[in-house]
């Protein structure tokens, strides 16, 4: 964008509203003085306040921390989560790191996440109706230490690969929540859902889908319960996977002696098989379900 007044007599009004902006350049002439640039909305390259444009009286410059200046109105609601507390967070891990022990996280609105979250306490997270596409990891929470982790909330986790990395000797519980892991991978990007070494895992009211790899898989001397509710369907299977080595391609995958897999109910369809145990051993019980 480029506004010239050169003269006394000519003058130029500018006021950018919205839109993306890579370069936007202002020229006084002989007489500036005669020339108005305000900025009230859209997205630049640059920090438009410390560049050459006005912004006027209720509006703020918001860093995107990608690169990238958004002008809003002050005030806006721009937060995402909000914890128990009621502090407000404009990313994720934001609202996980300011949040306390024991607390509460409720997610806002729908939001993309692109960088994996920490978490080593105790915490609750709701979803609230709400949905999280991730975007260029491989799983979106990683969970340390001897935190417990509560996930809930009638939402949705789409993710190119998995949603937990559970490390932690806590508890691990979802429920109400669909969950769908490996979103348009292939046979050379699929991983596992969701990946358990140690802790407990409970799952009910699950409802998912994934696409090659295994829904669940245990290295480590995890236990794993999954009961009423769920609705599980692997749709996938990677090439050669069903006769060299399969457990990728199954429901639930054993890949540790003291890994311990208890289904007391809902329904699981893979395209391989429901459940895999490696020769490192595991104990894989069904009592209930499909």
């Amino acid at each position: 964008v480029y506004l010239d007044g050169n003269s006394n007599s000519s003058y130029g009004r500018m006021n950018i509203k919205g839109g993306d902006f890579t370069s936007v350049t202002k020229f006084d002439g002989r007489n500036g003085t005669y020339n108005s640039y305000t900025v009230t909305g859209g997205t630049f390259a640059s920090d438009p306040s410390k560049d050459i444009l006005t912004i006027p009286t209720g509006y703020e410059v918001k860093n995107n921390g990608d690169g990238t200046y958004t002008v809003q109105k002050k005030g806006a609601d721009n937060y995402i989560a909000q914890n128990d507390a009621g502090s407000k967070y404009e990313t994720l891990a934001d609202a996980f790191s300011g949040t306390a022990a024991n607390g509460t996280i409720t997610l806002l609105k729908d939001c993309t996440i692109s960088s994996q979250i920490a978490c080593s306490k105790n915490i609750s997270l709701d979803l609230n109706g709400h949905q999280i596409d991730v975007s260029g990891i491989d799983y979106l929470f990683k969970v340390t230490g001897s935190g417990d982790f509560y996930l809930s909330g009638s939402g949705t986790i789409n993710a190119p690969k998995g949603v937990f990395l559970f490390q932690s000797t806590g508890t691990l519980t979802i429920d109400d929540i669909e969950m769908n892991t490996n979103v348009g991978a292939t046979s050379n990007t699929a991983g596992f859902g969701n990946k358990f070494s140690s802790g407990k895992v409970v799952v009910t009211n699950l409802k998912g889908t994934t696409l090659y790899g295994s829904m669940f898989y245990f290295d480590g001397p995890c236990t794993g319960t999954f009961g009423v509710g769920n609705s599980v369907e692997l749709i996938g299977i990677l090439p050669g996977m069903s006769n060299n080595n399969p457990y990728p391609s199954s429901s639930f995958g054993l890949a540790n002696s003291s890994a311990e897999v208890t289904v007391t109910g809902g329904y699981y369809k893979s395209a391989c098989y429901g459940a895999y145990i490696m020769t490192s051993g595991g104990t894989f019980t069904m009592t209930g379900g499909t």
